[in-house]
């Protein structure tokens, strides 16, 4: 027969993996992504993992490209600079 682990060991090990969670969860929102590819690259996904990060819920290391916002940027600046 199976014996069931005691409330506080139920308690115990909760409150261990809610720590490991929170952890993980304070690294990953406190470093910056690094690049796909790197060896950190592995062992951080491992701590996303851990922080039940899943999907698309932290950035990929790369800037997304915004070609229209950069123009955008780039006349206001012209305007900007452009003596009067």
């Amino acid at each position: 027969m199976i014996a069931l682990p005691s409330l506080e060991q139920t308690k115990t090990a909760l409150s261990v993996l809610g720590s490991v969670v929170i952890a993980a969860s304070l690294i990953t929102s406190l470093t910056p992504t690094p690049a796909p590819g790197s060896k950190l690259a592995r062992i951080y996904r491992w701590i996303e993992i851990a922080a039940l990060l899943f999907g698309r819920a932290k950035e990929t290391g790369q800037l997304p490209a915004t070609p229209q916002l950069d123009n955008a940027l780039k006349t206001a600046i012209e305007v900007i600079e452009k003596p009067s």
